[in-house]
């Protein structure tokens, strides 16, 4: 998971403040690096998109491709920080990438080929961007005298080579803007307007608002958009395309106030915790529980809907400290524990000789809910039962979401009970993967089905 932005700038106006406000509105989808680049200049930086110098970064020029990192693979060093970048003599190509490609050793094997170069590369993003270079320059060594067909070929032959999930937006020094989303759509892509006939490319519409402008329509599923210099856009399609998106964005990456899709991410998120509370009634007596705290933020949401079903009161027990960043993204449980203890606290008076119903998104590795549950517990609390917005992670997800091995998912291999255990509560209640699908594909008749792999195979 990583956030994308790009602006193409028909307007010729100043768009560098911009862009940095629409990638601190997606910082909720990485945190630990971020950048910025025109067809000239880029900026990179560690950490929160805030800390972004654009200083050098004053000019008017035709697009700009922004990004916030989420690490799903590799070590965090400078040259990974996207956009990357390869520039020789008066070429010039900037890429951002949000998914993962799962096909590095074959695009490996194809650039060696048309190179006869072998070379280690840190992540799929650079490879990816390595390639497409090679592409575009056996066209035409001099990339900006591509034609409209010869760019249409290298793109074909580009999106074919691919396996995985993308969404990608690419700037091209004197040549354009070409955003391109997988076969499934498996990571969010949507197209915006503004009244001067400036367009913006965003992981969410948040950003769209957030700029004022306005939400034309989702990147559909296979498609390509191609924004020439001066020219009018253009779009191409491949063929056995279908809309299968990532559930997980709806149940935790995107921001609330987003439509992923075309559906209200707020209204799922609600909604999904009608379903839970519905589950809870036949799994638990709710006579036995006092309060309902979610966890924040993902999940207050899910808990309006559990507490609607379940009639009880919606407490605000956990305090969250809104600058730590978010712990799934997390790789280290000791780092974990840490950045728990900075990022929550518990209202004791909320919780003292209480029964507390736990509302969370998700539980992934079972480390934060653990920290939690002995936080509410050292409060005072009664019973502690927790539920789950999201159904039970069973696998590792190659798309993009960082969990390279089952051991560490708490409900692999476990049964209900032995989860129950290793969390230190009276029950654990998940939501209906088959339930959940269903209710989000009712907002969107086009989804005809999930990325679900991680809840099963």
């Amino acid at each position: 998971m990583c956030g994308i932005l790009a602006i193409i700038n028909n307007s010729k106006t100043e768009k560098v403040l911009e862009m940095m406000e629409g990638l601190m509105s997606l910082n909720h989808r990485g945190q630990d690096s971020c950048g910025i680049s025109s067809e000239n200049i880029k900026i990179k930086t560690y950490g929160l998109a805030q800390f972004l110098n654009v200083t050098d970064l004053k000019d008017k020029d035709n697009s700009y491709v922004g990004h916030v990192r989420y690490g799903t693979s590799g070590e965090l060093s400078n040259d990974v920080i996207q956009p990357i970048v390869i520039e020789e003599e008066e070429n010039r190509i900037a890429l951002v990438h949000n998914g993962n490609i799962i096909n590095t050793e074959r695009i490996k094997e194809v650039i060696n080929l048309r190179t006869n170069i072998k070379e280690e590369y840190k992540n799929d993003s650079i490879l990816i961007t390595k390639l497409l270079n090679i592409l575009l320059n056996e066209k035409n060594s001099n990339i900006k005298d591509l034609t409209n067909d010869e760019m249409k070929d290298v793109i074909n032959e580009y999106y074919n080579l691919l396996e995985g999930s993308f969404s990608i937006v690419i700037t091209i020094r004197g040549w354009g803007v070409i955003a391109m989303r997988d076969k499934l759509g498996i990571r969010p892509m949507c197209l915006g307007e503004n009244k001067k006939g400036d367009y913006v490319i965003s992981s969410e519409t948040c950003a769209i608002d957030v700029l004022d402008y306005y939400y034309k329509r989702d990147i559909m599923p296979g498609e390509t958009i191609i924004f020439r210099n001066n020219s009018k856009h253009y779009n191409m399609y491949q063929v056995d395309s279908v809309l299968k998106p990532c559930i997980f964005e709806y149940i935790y990456f995107a921001r609330s106030d987003s439509y992923i899709n075309n559906v209200s991410v707020y209204d799922t998120r609600y909604k999904m915790g009608l379903l839970l509370g519905e589950k809870i009634k036949r799994e638990v007596n709710i006579e036995e529980i006092d309060v309902v705290i979610p966890v924040p933020d993902t999940s207050t949401i899910i808990a309006l809907g559990v507490c609607k079903v379940l009639k009880k009161p919606f407490v605000l027990g956990l305090i969250k400290n809104a600058y730590i960043k978010r712990t799934f993204i997390m790789e280290n449980e000791e780092k974990i524990r840490k950045n728990i203890k900075r990022k929550l606290t518990v209202i004791k008076e909320e919780v003292k000789g209480k029964n507390v119903l736990i509302v969370d998104d998700s539980i992934v590795r079972g480390n934060t809910s653990r920290h939690i549950i002995r936080m509410i517990k050292d409060a005072g609390s009664k019973n502690v039962y927790m539920a789950s917005g999201a159904p039970p992670v069973l696998y590792p997800n190659n798309y993009g979401i960082y969990i390279p091995t089952e051991k560490e998912l708490i409900a692999s291999g476990r049964t209900l009970k032995e989860v129950e255990d290793i969390l230190g509560i009276k029950k654990v209640i998940y939501n209906d993967l088959e339930e959940l699908s269903s209710m989000i594909k009712e907002s969107n008749k086009n989804i005809q089905g999930f990325e679900v792999t991680m809840f099963k195979k």
